[in-house]
């Protein structure tokens, strides 16, 4: 009896054990912008790795690829904007913001463009932050909008004149000015982004997302007053020359906060007056605070 009891115990510390030892991993999807800097200095410096999770990073131009990369479970989340979670929710997706970015968005205009005239055609993606910038940036001009989800083609559209403006995330912004595109004086164009997880994966792995926050705080942490490491982050992964990647203006990384009740209300009393109806959302059903407490 007193051996059965003992090979039951062995079996079950080893279960134990083996339940220990299983590697955790998340898919994560980035767009080209500064905010994801601290995601990638905590890959390459081995932050990740101390906390034994693994991070695969998918890079999307398009964030209608990206979105769809979502509904398939293809990853587990994402960085996006408050207003693309929100409608996501309200359209019957299990999402929720856990955490804000700091994201910056300026807008370009084309060599041709005249902004004395009360006009312009503006590029920009529907649902989201874009649009909202577009409306709270350019209230001198009366707007045409013209939805393009690929941030290459609104550069190229751009450059050829086909629009007179257009929302671009930062680097990519600095990469169009270089190539002779004029940046608009419009005020501060740092927005929140958010890094936002499935509900599925909030279910299935919360070690997970819980040991990616330690590892990201500690990143911003290392970044703090280094511009230098982040603009050489972002030059090589997401690919730029090396004059774009020294003259990007970058902000100032905060450790994960999750967004607050004032943001969310303020975005979705702009998504119900210039989006199509949607349900109505509550702060509970597209905010998750756990990982930021």
């Amino acid at each position: 009896m007193k051996k059965t009891i003992f090979l039951l115990l062995a079996l079950l510390l080893l279960t134990g054990c083996q339940a220990n030892t299983e590697p955790m991993t998340l898919k994560l999807g980035v767009m080209p912008a500064v905010d994801a800097a601290p995601i990638y200095y905590a890959m390459e410096n081995g932050l990740f790795a101390d906390e034994k999770l693994t991070v695969d990073i998918s890079l999307f131009t398009n964030g209608m690829e990206r979105q769809s990369a979502l509904q398939s479970g293809a990853i587990d989340g994402t960085i996006t904007d408050l207003i693309a979670v929100m409608t996501n929710v309200a359209n019957g997706q299990s999402m929720k913001a856990t955490s804000i970015t700091d994201g910056s968005f300026p807008i370009l205009a084309s060599p041709t463009f005249d902004p004395t005239q009360g006009n312009a055609k503006v590029a920009m993606m529907e649902v989201s932050i874009t649009n909202y910038l577009a409306d709270t940036l350019l209230t001198d001009y009366t707007l045409e909008k013209v939805y393009i989800n690929e941030i290459p083609a609104r550069i190229e559209m751009l450059k050829s004149g086909q629009v007179d403006l257009a929302v671009l995330p930062e680097p990519i912004a600095s990469q169009g000015e270089a190539a002779g595109l004029i940046r608009m004086d419009v005020g501060s164009t740092e927005s929140p982004d958010c890094i936002a997880f499935t509900q599925t994966a909030l279910d299935s792995k919360d070690k997970e997302i819980k040991a990616f926050y330690v590892a990201y705080n500690k990143a911003v942490e290392a970044l703090a007053g280094a511009p230098d490491k982040a603009a050489a982050l972002l030059a090589t992964n997401l690919k730029l020359p090396e004059a774009i990647a020294t003259s990007v203006v970058l902000p100032a990384y905060q450790k994960a906060t999750a967004p607050t009740k004032e943001q969310v209300s303020e975005l979705s009393a702009w998504v119900k007056e210039n989006l199509p109806p949607m349900n109505d959302v509550t702060y509970e059903q597209i905010v998750e605070q756990k990982y930021t407490k």
